[in-house]
């Protein structure tokens, strides 16, 4: 199904129906190892699982993927599917000793503090570590608090102008930060490879399809930022989709350059098995696409929302809504905004030019197609059920503190 994703603090309503729901009808034993966080089962993510561990906060790999490939071997015989999840790659990219400093080890700097303090990375704005910058919470309409948007959009830019207590973070200092986040990847991508060890093992490496994705990228010192929450820019929401299906091997190797989303996901699994989608979802199946490519799609689009933005991404270019702008009557003044001029303050237009021929004219009028599309999307798309809507609330006392500390309740 189709949900607006702008609360944080949302859950899934029983109502939609999940890819292990719809697997768990056909015969699948189905299991799901996560790192807690958002996708704590209170959210409603455990819908369809036979287990669901969620033990560890914020956690990693190390944790959930021995858990997964112990299940693998009691569940080799079955069909299966399995849910794997670690925050390797999050902030702030402190890893275990032997991956800490994989890279750049002989750098001694302000970095090594700033990836030492567990917000640091959101303290970094414009080349400059804000040490003293606290974050900023506000009640959300069900008196429960949120970070405040301010403090991306006003704290660190006010202290910026102002000169508040910082710290110069160099060129240099922003190489070892990212050289951190390279050994985040590399730690992670080493437990995906002793999973992937595991299906070959138990030879199940030729009837097991395998799909690897991300939420979200990190700016890394693009778009003023090193973390991922102010802006939905590409660095961001262009994230890694890899799919390893072994019996359809003319895709073997293929790289689809094309626009897609991550709720394509589900069908395209679904289609592979031969297994019906659920009514009214909004995804697309990309089966095809990973076959043939044709000029077809080289006009799909792909959204993304946040609390403070909204976007549309199509090959050619990227327009991205400030939500700022909107009050009270949220269909009302989306209707105002309708052929509002695409200047930079409301609506920023960023264009790729794939093929580098494109007029000014063309362009122009790409980002007005664009507008149109994304208010029509931010119109009809559906509300998502809330927190305040749950009644399991007092089993969040202690998730909150966590999500919280990582600057998200």
């Amino acid at each position: 199904g189709d949900i607006r994703p702008f609360d944080k603090d949302f859950y899934l309503p029983e109502s939609l129906d999940l890819l292990p729901e719809v697997l768990k009808n056909y015969g699948y034993a189905t299991a799901g190892f996560v790192a807690g966080g958002h996708l704590k089962s209170v959210f409603g993510f455990a819908d369809g699982f036979d287990i669901y561990e969620d033990e560890y906060d914020f956690g990693s790999l190390f944790y959930t993927a021995p858990m997964a490939m112990e299940w693998l071997e009691l569940n080799r015989d079955k069909p299966f599917f399995l849910f794997l999840h670690g925050y390797d790659c999050h902030s702030n990219y402190a890893k275990p000793h032997l991956f800490h400093h994989m890279y750049d080890s002989e750098y001694t700097g302000v970095a090594e503090e700033i990836i030492r303090d567990g917000f640091g990375i959101e303290r970094v704005y414009k080349q400059k570590y804000f040490f003293e910058a606290q974050r900023t919470f506000v009640e959300d309409r069900y008196g429960r608090r949120v970070l405040g948007e301010d403090f991306f959009q006003e704290i660190l830019p006010s202290l910026y102008e102002s000169e508040g207590p910082s710290i110069d973070v160099t060129p240099r200092d922003m190489e070892h930060i990212i050289a951190h986040y390279d050994s985040s990847m590399a730690y992670g991508d080493m437990w995906v490879g002793l999973v992937m060890s595991t299906l070959l093992r138990l030879q199940l490496d030729q009837n097991t399809m395998v799909v690897v994705f991300s939420d979200h990228g990190e700016s890394l010192g693009d778009y003023d930022y090193m973390h991922h929450r102010p802006v939905l820019r590409d660095k961001i929401i262009h994230v890694p989709l890899v799919v390893y299906a072994p019996f359809d091997t003319d895709t073997h190797g293929k790289t689809v350059d094309e626009v897609v989303e991550t709720i394509d996901i589900l069908p395209t699994v679904l289609q592979y098995l031969g297994a019906r989608p659920p009514d009214g979802i909004s995804g697309r199946s990309l089966v095809s696409r990973i076959r043939e490519s044709n000029d077809e799609d080289r006009m799909q689009l792909a959204f993304s929302e946040s609390r403070s933005q909204a976007s549309v991404r199509s090959r050619y270019g990227q327009l991205v809504f400030e939500k700022s702008w909107l009050k009270e009557g949220e269909n009302r003044a989306l209707d105002q905004l309708y052929g509002f001029p695409i200047d930079g303050r409301v609506f920023s237009y960023f264009a790729f030019e794939p093929s580098g021929e494109e007029s000014a004219n063309e362009m122009d009028a790409h980002a007005v197609r664009l507008q149109k599309k994304l208010l029509d999307w931010l119109r009809n798309r559906k509300p998502v059920q809330v927190m305040g809507e749950f009644e399991g609330m007092e089993a969040l006392d202690d998730l909150k503190v966590v999500l919280q500390e990582k600057g998200y309740w």
